[in-house]
Protein backbone atom coordinates (compact mmCIF):
# COMPACT_ATOMS: atom_id res chain seq x y z
CA UNK A 1 0.00 0.00 0.00
CA UNK A 2 1.51 3.40 -0.98
CA UNK A 3 0.91 6.75 0.70
CA UNK A 4 -2.75 7.81 0.78
CA UNK A 5 -3.29 11.57 0.64
CA UNK A 6 -6.31 13.75 1.28
CA UNK A 7 -6.84 16.11 -1.64
CA UNK A 8 -9.37 18.21 -3.50
CA UNK A 9 -11.17 17.88 -6.80
CA UNK A 10 -8.16 19.61 -8.36
CA UNK A 11 -6.19 16.43 -7.70
CA UNK A 12 -8.24 14.35 -10.16
CA UNK A 13 -5.14 13.71 -12.29
CA UNK A 14 -3.32 12.07 -9.37
CA UNK A 15 -2.92 8.25 -9.31
CA UNK A 16 -5.88 6.26 -7.94
CA UNK A 17 -7.96 9.39 -7.31
CA UNK A 18 -11.11 8.46 -5.36
CA UNK A 19 -14.13 10.31 -3.96
CA UNK A 20 -15.74 9.48 -0.63
CA UNK A 21 -19.09 10.67 0.70
CA UNK A 22 -19.18 10.78 4.47
CA UNK A 23 -22.15 11.84 6.60
CA UNK A 24 -20.99 13.46 9.80
CA UNK A 25 -23.09 12.84 12.89
CA UNK A 26 -22.55 15.41 15.65
CA UNK A 27 -23.84 14.85 19.20
CA UNK A 28 -24.99 17.60 21.54
CA UNK A 29 -26.33 17.75 25.10
CA UNK A 30 -30.08 18.38 25.32
CA UNK A 31 -30.82 20.08 28.68
CA UNK A 32 -34.61 19.47 28.44
CA UNK A 33 -34.37 15.71 27.95
CA UNK A 34 -31.11 15.27 29.85
CA UNK A 35 -29.75 13.19 27.03
CA UNK A 36 -27.37 13.49 24.15
CA UNK A 37 -29.08 14.28 20.89
CA UNK A 38 -27.71 13.86 17.39
CA UNK A 39 -28.00 15.95 14.29
CA UNK A 40 -27.00 14.80 10.82
CA UNK A 41 -25.10 17.59 9.13
CA UNK A 42 -25.24 15.90 5.76
CA UNK A 43 -22.64 14.31 3.53
CA UNK A 44 -19.21 15.82 3.16
CA UNK A 45 -17.09 14.98 0.14
CA UNK A 46 -13.53 13.78 0.70
CA UNK A 47 -11.00 13.08 -2.02
CA UNK A 48 -8.02 10.77 -1.74
CA UNK A 49 -5.17 9.86 -4.08
CA UNK A 50 -2.12 7.65 -3.80
CA UNK A 51 1.55 8.27 -4.41
CA UNK A 52 5.01 6.63 -4.13
CA UNK A 53 3.96 3.18 -5.29
CA UNK A 54 6.75 0.71 -4.57
CA UNK A 55 8.86 3.40 -2.91
CA UNK A 56 7.56 3.41 0.68
CA UNK A 57 10.32 2.00 2.90
CA UNK A 58 9.08 2.41 6.47
CA UNK A 59 6.63 4.47 8.50
CA UNK A 60 6.87 5.88 12.00
CA UNK A 61 4.91 7.96 14.49
CA UNK A 62 6.11 11.10 16.23
CA UNK A 63 4.21 11.84 19.44
CA UNK A 64 3.78 15.46 20.43
CA UNK A 65 2.41 17.03 23.60
CA UNK A 66 -1.17 17.24 22.26
CA UNK A 67 -1.04 15.51 18.88
CA UNK A 68 0.66 12.74 16.94
CA UNK A 69 1.97 12.80 13.38
CA UNK A 70 2.73 9.89 11.05
CA UNK A 71 5.54 9.87 8.52
CA UNK A 72 6.71 7.65 5.69
CA UNK A 73 10.33 7.26 4.62
CA UNK A 74 10.26 6.99 0.83
CA UNK A 75 12.93 6.54 -1.81
CA UNK A 76 13.47 9.41 -4.25
CA UNK A 77 14.84 7.87 -7.50
CA UNK A 78 15.76 11.27 -8.96
CA UNK A 79 17.90 12.27 -5.96
CA UNK A 80 19.06 8.73 -5.23
CA UNK A 81 18.29 9.31 -1.57
CA UNK A 82 15.47 8.79 0.94
CA UNK A 83 13.13 11.53 2.11
CA UNK A 84 10.43 11.75 4.77
CA UNK A 85 6.79 12.67 4.07
CA UNK A 86 4.08 13.33 6.64
CA UNK A 87 0.94 11.47 5.62
CA UNK A 88 -1.41 11.69 8.63
CA UNK A 89 -1.92 13.64 11.84
CA UNK A 90 -4.32 13.96 14.73
CA UNK A 91 -4.18 17.73 14.16
CA UNK A 92 -6.97 17.26 11.62
CA UNK A 93 -9.28 14.67 10.07
CA UNK A 94 -7.10 12.29 8.09
CA UNK A 95 -8.50 8.82 8.75
CA UNK A 96 -8.23 7.48 5.17
CA UNK A 97 -4.52 8.30 5.24
CA UNK A 98 -3.90 5.80 8.05
CA UNK A 99 -4.21 3.09 5.41
CA UNK A 100 -0.76 4.05 4.09
CA UNK A 101 1.73 1.19 4.41
CA UNK A 102 5.32 0.46 3.33
CA UNK A 103 5.39 -1.29 -0.05
CA UNK A 104 9.02 -0.94 -1.17
CA UNK A 105 10.09 -3.26 -3.96
CA UNK A 106 13.27 -5.36 -3.61
CA UNK A 107 15.01 -2.92 -5.95
CA UNK A 108 13.99 0.03 -3.76
CA UNK A 109 15.15 -1.71 -0.59
CA UNK A 110 18.48 -2.57 -2.21
CA UNK A 111 19.03 1.05 -3.29
CA UNK A 112 18.11 2.28 0.20
CA UNK A 113 20.45 -0.24 1.87
CA UNK A 114 23.33 0.81 -0.40
CA UNK A 115 22.66 4.48 0.38
CA UNK A 116 22.62 3.86 4.13
CA UNK A 117 25.82 1.78 3.94
CA UNK A 118 27.58 4.55 2.04
CA UNK A 119 26.27 7.13 4.51
CA UNK A 120 27.58 5.10 7.46
CA UNK A 121 30.97 4.60 5.78
CA UNK A 122 31.29 8.36 5.26
CA UNK A 123 30.30 8.99 8.89
CA UNK A 124 32.91 6.55 10.16
CA UNK A 125 35.58 8.07 7.88
CA UNK A 126 34.73 11.60 9.05
CA UNK A 127 34.87 10.46 12.67
CA UNK A 128 38.28 8.91 12.13
CA UNK A 129 39.59 12.08 10.47
CA UNK A 130 38.29 14.20 13.34
CA UNK A 131 39.86 11.86 15.88
CA UNK A 132 43.23 11.87 14.08
CA UNK A 133 43.15 15.66 13.85
CA UNK A 134 42.33 15.93 17.55
CA UNK A 135 45.15 13.52 18.47
CA UNK A 136 47.65 15.55 16.47
CA UNK A 137 46.46 18.70 18.23
CA UNK A 138 46.93 17.00 21.61
CA UNK A 139 50.47 15.97 20.68
CA UNK A 140 51.30 19.51 19.56
CA UNK A 141 49.84 21.00 22.76
CA UNK A 142 51.80 18.59 24.96
CA UNK A 143 54.99 19.45 23.06
CA UNK A 144 54.39 23.16 23.68
CA UNK A 145 53.90 22.51 27.39
CA UNK A 146 57.04 20.38 27.56
CA UNK A 147 59.13 23.11 25.91
CA UNK A 148 57.64 25.94 27.95
CA UNK A 149 58.06 24.24 31.33
CA UNK A 150 61.16 22.16 30.70
CA UNK A 151 59.65 18.72 31.27
CA UNK A 152 60.20 15.58 29.16
CA UNK A 153 57.66 15.39 26.39
CA UNK A 154 57.53 11.59 26.35
CA UNK A 155 56.33 11.55 29.98
CA UNK A 156 53.35 13.71 29.12
CA UNK A 157 52.56 11.60 26.06
CA UNK A 158 52.82 8.44 28.14
CA UNK A 159 49.67 9.59 29.90
CA UNK A 160 47.66 8.99 26.72
CA UNK A 161 48.12 5.25 27.29
CA UNK A 162 47.41 5.24 31.01
CA UNK A 163 44.68 7.88 31.04
CA UNK A 164 43.46 8.28 27.47
CA UNK A 165 43.40 11.33 25.23
CA UNK A 166 40.44 13.01 26.88
CA UNK A 167 42.00 13.09 30.36
CA UNK A 168 45.36 14.12 28.90
CA UNK A 169 43.59 17.06 27.24
CA UNK A 170 42.04 17.92 30.61
CA UNK A 171 45.53 18.08 32.13
CA UNK A 172 46.93 20.12 29.24
CA UNK A 173 44.06 22.58 29.69
CA UNK A 174 45.62 23.51 33.05
CA UNK A 175 48.40 25.19 31.08
CA UNK A 176 46.11 27.56 29.23
CA UNK A 177 46.97 31.25 29.34
CA UNK A 178 43.55 32.12 30.77
CA UNK A 179 43.96 29.93 33.87
CA UNK A 180 43.81 32.17 36.97
CA UNK A 181 42.27 29.88 39.57
CA UNK A 182 44.70 29.27 42.48
CA UNK A 183 43.40 25.70 42.70
CA UNK A 184 44.14 24.96 39.03
CA UNK A 185 47.49 26.71 39.24
CA UNK A 186 48.43 24.40 42.12
CA UNK A 187 47.37 21.42 40.04
CA UNK A 188 49.52 22.71 37.20
CA UNK A 189 52.55 22.83 39.49
CA UNK A 190 51.73 19.32 40.65
CA UNK A 191 51.77 18.08 37.04
CA UNK A 192 55.08 19.84 36.34
CA UNK A 193 56.64 18.30 39.45
CA UNK A 194 55.38 14.83 38.49
CA UNK A 195 56.59 15.07 34.87
CA UNK A 196 60.03 16.27 35.99
CA UNK A 197 60.68 13.28 38.23
CA UNK A 198 62.71 10.36 36.90
CA UNK A 199 60.68 7.86 38.92
CA UNK A 200 57.48 9.54 40.16
CA UNK A 201 55.86 8.10 43.27
CA UNK A 202 52.44 7.91 41.64
CA UNK A 203 51.46 6.57 38.23
CA UNK A 204 49.24 9.60 37.61
CA UNK A 205 50.06 13.27 38.22
CA UNK A 206 46.61 13.98 39.69
CA UNK A 207 44.24 11.97 41.85
CA UNK A 208 40.85 10.79 40.66
CA UNK A 209 39.12 13.53 42.66
CA UNK A 210 41.41 16.19 41.24
CA UNK A 211 40.75 14.90 37.71
CA UNK A 212 37.00 15.05 38.34
CA UNK A 213 37.35 18.75 39.15
CA UNK A 214 38.93 19.58 35.80
CA UNK A 215 36.99 17.30 33.48
CA UNK A 216 35.85 18.85 30.20
CA UNK A 217 33.44 17.75 27.51
CA UNK A 218 36.15 17.14 24.92
CA UNK A 219 35.60 13.80 23.15
CA UNK A 220 39.00 12.63 22.05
Amino acid sequence: MPIIHLGTSADRDKPNFQTYLLAQDYHFWDKETGRYGAVLLGPNVYFTYESHHGLCIKDFERNGYDDSDWFMVVWNPEKGAPETIEFASTRGWSYPCYGSRPDATPETLAAYAAHEADKEAKRVAAERRAKAKSHLATRAASLDVARAYGVPHYRLMRLRKTMGYRKLNDILALFGKSIRSPFKLRLREQVILWAGQESPQYEMPLSAKQMACIETTQRW
